[in-house]
């Protein structure tokens, strides 16, 4: 810390003062009342540490005061402003460095309380005493307890960590530093356990040179899951499909832990593989492993992960055998009826401590609903879902049931993230002082299953990622009112069985027009029509049977504008020699009696490969003058590859309408297809457009237009 610069002008201050009141009078040393160092601390390497220089600052002579016999003052005495220089003696001992040492040099004129200190700190071995162990040795030794690690190789590397070997075993050591294969190293830390797998949190580390790795023959990993019960970090081979970070081996995953980029696994994504690596640790049915290499062995076209867009778990007593275990172990739920996902229970750290009465569970109940005990805020349900190739204009749905007991934790808060750093809550946070303090949250638990739907907006484009949904605990406060005063008993569980249990989907959107580009035209033909008026253009919101209508290859000026820009966009009149196209505001009416017609859609990209789209719609049948509804229905008809999946032929069933005479409201259609390509065309019109054998008025009314892959 320097010298407060108001203070140091003080100082100046008074030594001029106290020059003019002497003048030029001879007088011997005074001594100073108050005495300030420049520095009030400085550091020193342990062996070879260069002098420094400080400013000592007084009203008068100084001396200098050491407590320790390594530090040396020069002068060790002076008169007011001066500089002077502080040296140490290297800080060895027996030949080797001496634990870190401090020491005091006080700078006194004749006042104790005003003098000036200066500790002077310099470095040495920390862990000067501690024995040094091979790995083996560390391996067995108690979590907290520090030790020496003379000599190790560094034979893999994460973004968080790195793990050793020596002639006695391996071991996974947490901590980024910067460190290579092959790199020999020395360490000073202390015992951990990582997942029941022992490990050591490093502290200081020292490259002492550098060679080449050689690996041992593998052990198959699956046989390591079956026995492994901690103290050992073992060289292993895991066999299967890598799904982002994961390979399944059933009833067991290999998660891999902090791979970094230069390892190349993205390129092996959803693809066969062999996974060489040290096996750190397992918690319930999850192993760990530090990847040092694979072997790539193709794409698994079984996965077909990359259209994970439909992810759904199953909850029952038959099912619970595939999960059970897993869960209540510490371990995640797969989806086990559709798709790639997982559910998985966080307590923190901080938590943890707080559950002395060992409240604290999560479990599978006899129906196969997972749920845990001992939740406190700040836990959190996590939902994780890798995400392939989907495009900004994309939502994901989340659909489950959620119950918490009397005495579960009744707010909570959903958040979601797609990069693990940024979360946004899924709806509109609320406040509420019901918990003594201010609460945030965006949902509220009830003793009875309660359903929560969010749609989540994807911000960009995605080739591969993961989307995590986090159901956070945000208040200490029980279902049936009242504070909690610790972890307890009290339950929260995803309800619902095979059919209601979550649900995620990841909708894709192939197409989508909502005719606001009908606006300007509209807004033109009324400027230019005295009389004309929005409402008089919307006959479905302002239900009317006689309204404003112009035809759009009827208006000259409609034609050479909206026409156009209709037809730019990809759109075709399937009846265009009737001219019954009308310009509504922000929409379309189609037919007159006797002259039916319908759309075709825009060409869609769907890919070459075929794929499954929902097409849903806004439709309204017109009304007659008496107020009667035209007889009309919709359907949807493809032209090249698919079919409707209702009908299993290109034209799919009829859309009714729910109408009744006199009302003019807007129906909700929508059409499922299947095996659609770029190549299909879709038409949307009345049934018997053209089979002679519908109503003679076949007139509508179309909006809202939306593909999606769901």
């Amino acid at each position: 810390m320097r010298l407060n610069h108001i203070l140091r002008r003080a100082f100046l201050g008074s030594f001029v003062l106290g020059f003019a009141l002497v003048g030029c009078q001879e007088e011997g040393l005074k001594e100073a009342q108050a005495v300030l160092t420049s520095e009030t601390t400085l550091s020193f390497e342990a062996v070879s540490g260069q002098p420094q220089v400080i400013n000592v600052y007084s009203d008068g002579s100084w001396k200098a005061l050491v407590d320790q016999d390594w530090i040396t003052v020069s002068p060790m005495s002076g008169d007011k402003a001066m500089e002077v220089t502080i040296s140490v003696s290297d800080n060895v001992a027996g030949g080797e460095m001496d634990a870190p040492r401090s020491g005091l040099v006080i700078f006194r004129g004749a006042s104790i309380e005003r003098q000036g200190e200066l500790t002077v700190k310099q470095k040495g071995d920390t862990y000067k005493g501690v024995n040094k162990l091979t790995l083996g040795e560390v391996a067995v030794l108690e979590d907290g307890l520090a030790a020496k690690i003379p000599e190790a190789t560094v034979v893999a590397v994460t973004t968080a960590g790195f793990v050793l070997a020596d002639n006695t075993g391996n071991l996974y050591v947490q901590g980024t530093r910067d460190v290579n294969i092959g790199d020999k190293v020395s360490l000073n830390g202390t015992k951990s356990t990582f997942n029941q797998g022992p490990s050591f949190l490093v502290d200081e580390l020292t490259v002492t040179g550098s060679g080449s790795v050689s690996y041992p023959d593998p052990v198959d990993a699956q046989s390591i899951i079956l026995t492994y019960n901690g103290g050992q970090t073992p060289y292993v081979k895991v066999s299967g499909s890598l799904v982002v970070d994961r390979v399944s081996l059933p009833p067991s995953t290999i998660q891999i832990i902090d791979a970094p980029e230069s390892l190349g696994l993205e390129a092996v994504d959803i693809h066969k593989v062999n996974l060489y690596g040290y096996f750190v640790g397992m918690s319930g049915t999850t192993g760990y492993l530090v990847v040092t290499s694979f072997d790539d062995l193709g794409i698994d076209e079984s996965l077909n992960v990359k259209k994970n867009d439909f992810i759904q778990w199953g909850f029952s007593a038959a099912l619970m055998g595939t999960y059970k275990s897993a869960f209540e172990k510490g371990g995640s739920l797969p989806a086990n009826l559709a798709g790639t996902g997982y559910i998985s229970w966080n307590s923190l750290p901080e938590n943890v401590a707080l559950d002395a009465a060992a409240k604290k569970s999560q479990m599978v109940d006899g129906a196969g609903q997972p749920y845990v005990t001992g939740a406190w805020p700040g836990d959190y349900w996590e939902f994780s879902i890798p995400l392939y190739n989907v495009t900004a204009n994309a939502s994901v749905l989340f659909s489950a049931l959620h119950q918490i007991s009397g005495t579960g934790q009744k707010y909570w808060k959903m958040v979601y993230s797609f990069d693990g750093i940024e979360w946004t809550p899924a709806r509109a946070l609320e406040s509420e002082t019901e918990t003594g303090t201010s609460a945030q949250y965006t949902h509220i638990a009830a003793t009875t299953e309660t359903r929560i739907e969010e749609t989540i907006p994807v911000p960009y484009d995605i080739e591969e990622g993961l989307l995590r949904i986090r159901f956070v605990v945000a208040a200490n406060w029980q279902g049936n009112g009242g504070a909690l005063a610790a972890p307890d008993s009290g339950t929260h569980r995803w309800a619902g069985d095979e059919g209601t249990a979550p649900v995620i989907k990841v909708v894709k959107t192939f197409f989508e027009d909502d005719f606001s580009w009908l606006l300007p035209y509209a807004d033109d033909y009324i400027a230019q029509n005295e009389g004309v008026t929005p409402q008089t253009m919307d006959p479905v919101g302002s239900d009317l049977s006689s309204h404003t209508q112009p035809g759009v290859w009827k208006v000259e000026s409609l034609t050479a504008t909206l026409g156009v820009e209709f037809t730019e966009r990809g759109y075709v009149d399937l009846n265009p020699s009737v001219q019954t196209l009308y310009l509504q505001y922000g929409y379309f009416k189609m037919g007159a009696s006797g002259k039916p017609t319908g759309l075709r859609l825009p060409p869609i990209d769907f890919g070459v490969t075929p794929t499954d789209a929902v097409i849903s719609f806004n439709w309204c049948a017109h009304m007659s003058n008496a107020g009667k509804i035209d007889g009309v229905t919709i359907v949807a008809e493809l032209e090249g590859p698919g079919k409707c999946l209702a009908t299993g032929l290109a034209i799919s069933e009829e859309c009714l309408t729910t109408q009744e005479n006199g009302n003019l409201e807007w129906q909700d259609a929508r059409v499922a297809l299947t095996g659609v390509t770029s190549d299909t065309r879709i038409l949307l019109r009345p049934t018997h457009m053209s089979d002679g054998q519908g109503p003679n008025s076949q007139r509508w009314h179309l909006d809202n237009i939306r593909i999606t892959n769901h």
